[in-house]
């Protein structure tokens, strides 16, 4: 099977910008199937939720859900995905190396803080059931004035427990402070992105033959 994205209608694209006269005909990756959006809004069951491995990339679970490599975009569309290099986790090795490149080094990502937290957990043991909020707050008040303002410097550095009634029930609350080193802060964002939307295969051949009503080798003249 031929590669899908050569279908996708064509852009007109001038790299440098001083030669506006000159242009390349390029792949408008941008472009949208309109079904895609319509399964995943109207049909919770049109789609599963899957947690993307380190040996995972779109072409080797496109192969393995619809049979073919080519049909990543799939993948990428249902997900909102515009850079498979940027947006797409990486693995152990890839973000070190990330880290690297962005802090200087692994030791100062893990000894500098991004940002401070006001952690509130709140436990029903009668309904088993643990909720963790987090507020992101300052390291010091900045104002006096505001006596209820939270800061971490404010927050107890041990852990405060408190009890409240709901609907007859005891819930335990417990609130507690946290630093969040640059390190941790981007590994969240990098593991946040494990989790994606995968549309069943039984949607697939929909989707090709929208496709194949909607796209040609057409240029799309527009201004860059």
């Amino acid at each position: 099977m031929g590669n899908f994205l050569d279908k996708f209608p064509l852009v007109r694209y001038t790299v440098d910008k001083k030669l506006l006269n000159e242009f390349d005909a390029v792949t408008n990756v941008l472009f949208r199937i309109g079904i895609i959006k319509d399964v995943m809004e109207n049909n919770v069951n049109a789609y599963y939720f899957y947690i993307v491995k380190d040996s995972d990339r779109p072409e080797t679970l496109a192969e393995q859900v619809y049979g073919d490599a080519q049909a990543h975009w799939i993948i990428l569309y249902a997900n909102n995905i515009y850079d498979p290099y940027y947006d797409w986790p990486m693995d152990d090795r890839t973000f070190e190396k990330y880290i690297v490149k962005k802090y200087g080094s692994s030791a100062w990502a893990k000894t500098n803080y991004h940002h401070y937290e006001k952690v509130i957990t709140r436990e029903n043991p009668f309904a088993q059931v643990t909720n963790i909020t987090k507020f992101q707050v300052n390291e010091e008040k900045l104002t006096e004035d505001i006596e209820y303002m939270d800061s971490y410097d404010t927050l107890t550095d041990t852990t405060a427990f408190s009890t409240y009634t709901v609907a007859g029930k005891t819930v335990f609350e417990t609130i507690s402070r946290d630093r969040v080193t640059y390190y941790d802060y981007e590994q969240k964002l990098n593991e946040d992105k494990r989790f994606i939307k995968i549309i069943q295969p039984q949607y697939y051949n929909q989707i090709i033959s929208e496709l194949d009503n909607l796209t040609g080798r057409k240029v799309i003249y527009r201004k860059p």
